[in-house]
């Protein structure tokens, strides 16, 4: 059986995890310190800048704690890995210009010549086994996506030695997992596989140096970051002559700017936002395209077993309020308000090949008479789905509040609510990662437990999927509600626009046509 993910895997859920929140209140502005002039576009790029917006502005720019999706975006053109796949399963070069499976459990990685950090340090096979190994301890968030990779733990200390990591010679880089896995590649083109030069101290906004196409340029708080085409030493060339994010949280606002051609691109992630970027007929009304794309995101109602115990209602009881709560989420009338951006969960568990079990009805027992709320983010996407859920079970009442992003994963750490809605999205579509949330003993254990006969299933293949999800559906705290799809509305002339494996947005190679 592969390797459980580590702790980080909950923190992370890839970097993944919607919900994750990291605010950081480090002051300045940063500037470009590419060792050439950085304000000199390469040659062959448009002079014209590509304007994108943000939903939230909680920037880190550190991979070791990056957890919001949003960051992630900025971030896909500041740092690269050797390779970088896309979604559809193409592996393309970036650090590492070709490389050779020398036997089941073994890579081997040929790096580009004059890939530099932005001071003009090289890139060597030292500098990117440091920057994996780094990656690869337990205090790094993407930790669970290399831990594939053998390791060793270190006596009297929480470090693990790399033993799966060396470098044969100056520009050659090995890689010797513990037990052979189908998404080594995918993890190397993560943010667990980014290469950054881990002997310089991290910047504003956790700045590492890295090896992406473009530089972090100035940053004014709550309202946009810019980033500078990098003029040499990058893994990439950079396709425009800079970036520049704006904070636009409102989906009005965020809709006329696209409309009057203050912005690229928009992503659809609401049904509100689908309204007014299209007509009735499901038409754009505005010039561009509309793009759809699948995502691994889902959104799940969890009930909270240690607050459900202190209301008075044991393992039974409890498990039979879950089991009655999801026999009357009225999945289809979910789908309807989502409008096309979602589908029907039967299962909490989603990486089931086939249709994933219902949950099985269990004999319903005596419920004592209890008021519970459940809590979701302030958007109107959640608040609309937690007007949809049902609002009792028996005797039991279930009303909802909403609450800003901060406060809602605060209440999630502490344990401090009785049922929540929550949007996950993967960054690492695999069945071990999905595994991560019923590993006991981790500081998300709130979004899961332990469930016997779990472990032992193996999850790499289709018939452990389904045994797992049968499992999951049938034990779990979890109940499935939405699978959500994703849609971007982009401008006619932007060029190069990507999606990760697992449909995350990708601007590496995002450019304007002359």
């Amino acid at each position: 059986m592969p390797a459980r993910p580590s702790r980080a895997a909950f923190i992370a859920l890839g970097g993944l995890l919607l919900l994750a929140w990291a605010g950081y209140a480090l002051l300045g502005e940063p500037q470009a310190t590419d060792a050439t002039n950085p304000h000199k576009s390469p040659q062959g790029v448009t002079q014209a800048k590509v304007r994108l917006p943000l939903r939230s502005f909680a920037l880190n720019l550190d991979p070791a704690t990056m957890a919001d999706t949003e960051s992630r975006k900025v971030a896909t053109l500041l740092y690269s890995g050797l390779i970088a796949v896309q979604q559809d399963g193409a592996v393309e070069p970036r650090v590492a210009e070709s490389w050779t499976q020398l036997d089941s459990q073994t890579w081997e990685f040929q790096l580009r010549p004059g890939v530099t950090f932005p001071d003009g340090t090289p890139v060597t096979a030292h500098k990117v086994v440091a920057s994996l190994c780094a990656a690869m301890q337990a205090d790094h968030i993407q930790s669970w996506s290399l831990a594939s990779i053998a390791h060793q733990a270190t006596p009297n200390s929480p470090q693990l030695a790399c033993t799966g990591l060396s470098a044969p010679s100056p520009m050659v880089v090995r890689i010797r997992e513990a037990e052979s896995t189908p998404w080594l590649l995918e993890a190397l083109s993560g943010p667990g596989g980014w290469v950054v030069d881990t002997a310089a101290e991290p910047g504003a906004y956790g700045l590492r140096p890295g090896t992406g196409p473009y530089l972090l340029h100035t940053v004014e708080p709550d309202q946009s970051v810019e980033l500078a085409p990098r003029t040499s030493g990058a893994a990439l060339e950079p396709k425009a002559a800079g970036i520049i994010f704006r904070y636009i949280p409102d989906a009005q606002l965020l809709a006329n700017r696209y409309r009057n051609g203050d912005l690229h691109l928009v992503e659809v992630d609401s049904p509100q936002l689908l309204e007014l970027v299209t007509d009735d007929h499901g038409e754009l009304n505005a010039q561009g395209h509309l793009v759809r794309h699948p995502v691994d995101r889902v959104r799940i109602a969890i009930f909270n077993p240690k607050r459900m115990a202190t209301w008075g209602l044991d393992a039974q009881r409890f498990q039979s309020l879950v089991d009655t709560y999801a026999q009357q989420v009225d999945q289809a009338r979910l789908a309807n308000v989502a409008k096309s951006l979602g589908t029907p969960l039967p299962s909490p568990f989603p990486p089931a090949p086939t249709a994933p079990p219902q949950r099985p009805r269990q004999a319903s027992l005596p419920l004592p008479a209890l008021q519970l709320t459940l809590i979701t983010e302030n958007d109107p996407y959640s608040d609309l789905l937690a007007a949809n859920l049902p609002t009792s079970v028996g005797p039991v009442r279930i009303g909802y509040s909403t609450m800003e992003k901060g406060l809602f994963i605060n209440a999630l750490l502490k344990g401090t609510y009785d049922v929540a809605l929550v949007m996950l999205e993967a960054t690492h579509a695999t069945p071990t990662f999905w595994s991560a949330f019923f590993t006991p003993g981790d500081p998300y254990a709130v979004f899961g437990r332990e469930l016997d006969g779990l472990p032992a299933i193996d999850l790499t293949q289709p018939a452990g999927i389904e045994q797992a999800s049968a499992l999951i559906a049938a034990q779990g705290n979890w109940v499935g509600l939405l699978r959500e799809s994703g849609a971007v509305v982009a401008a006619s002339n932007l060029t190069g626009l990507a999606f990760t494996a697992s449909g995350q947005l990708n601007f590496e190679q995002i450019g304007l046509a002359p």
